[in-house]
């Protein structure tokens, strides 16, 4: 039977029964004169209580440990998702049965986790406060399971933590702070152009910025061709009267290159 925490006054009552192909759970909880509460709402607080001693799973050495005791609905089964690192994982194959009967996802972005991201994303959190110090393909996988979760947000979802990368390095955005949410194919570019700016570790989708309380970027791009018009620059000044006096010596030594035997004006009009 698997460990539970010692139950305190109006806790869960558990009732294990086993046959010959698999594990069932009944559950009931005492409520004053009540016996049973709607089964719906049974296995809500089953699922998501914090009951679970966290000494049956895998510890990760690459991620802070497990919290002691862990919720069915953060244990995943998957034995090969990249991102079951952030969860509880199961010690012995022979308990997947066992948490699989009691809600266990089967990976880190089961259908089951809309409702559940703001929580998932809160433990996260205490769990890892400074995601910077994480090995760098470790602070990746953080990084992708953020963006996997972030299709599970339903209307409703309020108080969503938001991871954010700035200059390569993880954070959680703090209150106060700005963050932007860019697309997919242009965020290579902009942290080209702008590495500290605040990136949001997710790609954009309709509707996502409202929901994490951020604003959205796009990257355009245009030709300026009035350069000339353009003030010069103390550095650039600086730069040109550098230059000036080579200029002979960089003409006299650049390739004869022989004339257009068909010029074009408008090329030679620039």
């Amino acid at each position: 039977m698997l460990p539970l925490i010692p139950p305190p006054p109006r806790q869960l009552i558990v009732l294990h029964c086993h046959n010959a192909r698999k594990v069932g759970y009944k559950w009931r909880r005492q409520l004053g004169p009540q016996m049973l509460d709607p089964l719906t709402r049974l296995h809500h607080v089953v699922q998501t209580t914090a009951w679970l001693d966290s000494k049956q799973f895998r510890q990760f050495s690459d991620v802070p440990v497990l919290p002691p005791f862990v919720a069915p609905l953060d244990v995943v089964l998957h034995t090969h998702d990249p991102q079951r690192i952030f969860f509880a994982v199961p010690e012995r194959d022979g308990d997947r049965e066992t948490f699989r009967a009691l809600g266990a996802l089967h990976r880190p972005d089961d259908e089951r986790c809309c409702g559940r991201v703001p929580t998932i994303l809160a433990k996260l959190r205490d769990r890892i406060p400074d995601p910077e110090a994480l090995p760098a393909s470790v602070g990746m996988s953080l990084a992708a399971l953020y963006n996997r979760l972030m299709p599970r947000l339903i209307d409703g979802d309020t108080d969503v933590p938001v991871l954010m990368e700035r200059a390569g390095r993880l954070a959680w955005l703090v209150p106060g702070e700005e963050a932007w949410l860019a697309r997919r194919e242009e965020r290579q570019e902009i942290r080209r152009f702008f590495a500290d700016l605040a990136l949001v570790a997710a790609e954009y989708r309709e509707g996502l910025p409202e929901r994490l309380g951020v604003a959205s970027m796009r990257l355009r791009k245009r030709i300026r061709p009035e350069v000339d018009g353009v003030e010069e620059t103390p550095l650039a000044s600086r730069i040109r009267h550098a230059i000036e006096p080579h200029l002979p010596v960089f003409a006299a030594v650049v390739p004869y290159r022989p004339a257009l035997s068909h010029p074009n004006r408008r090329r030679l009009s620039r």
